[in-house]
């Protein structure tokens, strides 16, 4: 949530305005967070998804923005 409203702030800010009204609401599947790599694409995503949101507003579209979270690199531990 953190991450989001940094990225909202950050957003508005850029485009010279303070507030836009509307709320922010993240959706992510829990096993995204439970790893660093997980974590990192979840505030990536947070913050494409905000840009977009704010971008859409001021376009006078609706604000809704859905980003895919993607899965974490396959690594391999021994050779095939």
């Amino acid at each position: 949530a953190a991450a989001a409203r940094r990225s909202a702030q950050r957003a508005l800010t850029e485009a010279g305005r303070g507030h836009l009204g509307g709320r922010v609401e993240l959706r992510a599947p829990r096993t995204a967070t439970r790893s660093p790599h997980g974590r990192r694409a979840v505030r990536r995503a947070a913050d494409r998804a905000v840009a977009l949101a704010v971008a859409a507003c001021l376009r006078g579209d609706t604000g809704t923005a859905h980003v895919a979270i993607p899965p974490p690199p396959v690594t391999r531990t021994s050779p095939p």
